[in-house]
């Protein structure tokens, strides 16, 4: 096994400081995605809540997505990072590469949740539910884009 600092000694390059931008606004675009695509469930009547102000619900929409990209990009990057993404990743064929993206994308997904669960609690973070506080039907549907985009971007790129 390499020692930890040899790790951090590796070169960034042009071509691989334009995928982590790629993955970080894809991932973004995602969670956007996923949190208008409830909004308008809750606008179309798939929720039975009355009275309901859509325009609050859309500025709660839009503080929940500012208070919680930051945390999700970030663990999304180490995960990628750490999965090769960046370094051996172009290097990975066919359906080995797409199990690997997904199971990155679906190990960032899990830690970003269970941290929001921790964060609704006064267990291990203290109460940080005004901060990390994530719809779980969004957050389900951001992982299925992330994944399903991610894995598009890398297919595309090897043709």
């Amino acid at each position: 096994m390499k020692p930890v600092a040899a790790w951090f000694k590796k070169a960034v390059t042009f071509q691989g400081f334009i995928r982590v931008l790629a993955d970080m606004i894809m991932v973004n675009l995602a969670v956007v995605l996923s949190l208008a695509a409830r909004l308008l469930w809750i606008i179309a009547g798939g929720t039975s809540t009355p009275n309901i102000s859509y325009r609050l619900t859309f500025w709660n929409y839009a503080r929940v997505f500012l208070n919680n990209s930051w945390a999700l990009t970030i663990i999304c990057l180490i995960v990628f990072s750490l999965s090769g993404f960046y370094t051996y990743g172009r290097f990975y064929r066919g359906r080995y590469k797409a199990l690997i993206i997904f199971q990155a994308v679906s190990l960032a997904y899990i830690l970003f949740g269970f941290l929001t669960y921790l964060a609704q609690s006064n267990f291990l973070l203290g109460n940080l539910s005004a901060l990390l506080n994530f719809p779980r039907g969004a957050l389900l549907l951001a992982w299925a884009l992330s994944a399903g985009m991610l894995m598009a971007a890398r297919a595309w790129s090897t043709v």
